[in-house]
């Protein structure tokens, strides 16, 4: 019979059989040049964007896959592998021109072969196309992106599931989908955690505990950085100072009872990074057994669950890492929603003259989630009943 179609190879399952017969498909490799369009930096956000416009003929033929957000759905899926190499995270959409009922998943590898969900999405919020799905958000206008990072595997899978037989994948109507890839440019060195990062400690030193490529290092006692399990690290391996030979904290500050006057703040603000805390670092002069007063609250700018540390001259602490246990946080805050609690508020004794160490940060950096992006903060420390301004030796730094 006369050709349909002819795709110059005898390869079955592209869409032209070894017949030069039209067949459905159900798996697009890549940005497929025959019904994609790749572009540079043109997408919503300015990532590279692939859009492909899927023909009816080219429906998928079966229901493969039972995603999270589309369980039970009857009807036909496309299955697109995308090859992630260049690019550190992703957005994805079917809300372009015209969409019918879809729901959208991504996988780290196709589902049949044991891939893990990444996303699912369902009826875009905020889209005026009836239904459409969107896996994050690339941003358009100035807004800012929500994206998904790639996977370790370099590779995801996006599942494109029509609710209803024939009402996406109708066999007549040409549907769009698109995904945009993103290289974020990190800077390594600049003291902030960016998508890529392991951490980012403000310098390309080695030795340090973060090297010149931002990934992490072997915990070294004795080098003068917190690192790993490490509860002090005062920059050597002498014991009886405060911190032992093996950087574990030998003696905890006392504490007193002088508080305030608590009258004049200083005031900053936190950010919300990925795979680290960071802080806000701020020091004081003290004199063996002064007592130190440090009070935090949420200002006008936003509300976050606070975290503070004290650490005195001779590296003995008061809330020193790895578990945070900070100081005591059971001040109720000025802000919602943490005016319950969340506030750190101590009184410590200085057991050695020199430089006092106080960091304020909040809970949710690093990844943990429920942290607040600009949130603001108040600081106050007086000394011996006496307020005192401290100077801030560190912003948005890891500690």
């Amino acid at each position: 019979g006369a050709e349909e179609c002819d795709d110059s190879n005898i390869l079955p399952g592209d869409g032209c059989d070894d017949t030069c017969q039209g067949e459905p498909i159900n798996l697009l490799i890549d940005c497929d040049p025959s019904v994609c369009t790749w572009t540079v930096g043109t997408g919503a956000g300015g990532g590279d964007e692939c859009t492909c416009v899927i023909e009816g003929i080219r429906h998928p033929d079966a229901n493969l896959v039972e995603a999270s957000c589309f369980t039970g759905s009857p009807s036909a899926e496309l299955i697109w592998g995308i090859d992630l190499t260049g690019y550190n995270a992703y957005a994805a959409t079917t809300c372009n021109g015209l969409s019918a009922d879809s729901s959208l998943a991504s996988f780290d590898d196709h589902p049949l072969a044991g891939g893990l969900e990444l996303q699912c999405s369902e009826d875009a919020v905020g889209e005026n196309a009836s239904y459409c799905s969107k896996i994050a958000d690339p941003g358009a206008g100035g807004a800012p992106p929500t994206l998904v990072a790639a996977p370790a595997s370099n590779n995801v899978v996006l599942v494109v599931d029509e609710w209803l037989p024939g009402d996406y994948w109708d066999g007549v109507t040409a549907r769009t989908i698109s995904a945009e890839f993103f290289f974020a440019i990190t800077t390594c060195g600049n003291g902030i955690p960016e998508l890529g990062e392991d951490c980012d400690d403000g310098n390309l030193a080695n030795n340090d505990g973060c090297d010149e490529f931002c990934t992490f290092e072997p915990v070294v006692c004795g080098n003068g950085y917190l690192e790993g399990g490490e509860s002090c690290d005062d920059g050597n391996l002498i014991p009886g100072d405060g911190c032992s030979d093996v950087c574990i904290r030998e003696v905890d500050l006392a504490t007193c009872a002088t508080v305030g006057p608590r009258i004049t703040p200083t005031s900053g603000t936190l950010s919300c990074p990925l795979n680290a805390f960071l802080w806000d670092v701020y020091e004081i002069t003290v004199a063996p057994g002064d007592c130190v007063d440090i009070h935090t609250n949420n200002n006008v700018l936003g509300a976050a669950d606070l975290l503070a540390l004290a650490v005195d001259p001779s590296g003995s602490g008061y809330g020193l890492s790895p578990a945070f246990d900070q100081l005591e946080d059971d001040w109720a805050c000025g802000t919602p929603g943490w005016n319950g609690f969340g506030c750190p508020s101590s009184q410590v004794v200085a057991d050695t003259a020199g430089t006092m160490t106080v960091t304020v940060g909040q809970w949710g950096d690093g990844g943990l989630g429920g942290c607040t992006v600009g949130a603001g903060y108040d600081l106050f420390i007086s000394v011996n009943g006496t307020e005192v301004m401290p100077n801030q030796v560190g912003d948005d730094t890891t500690y």
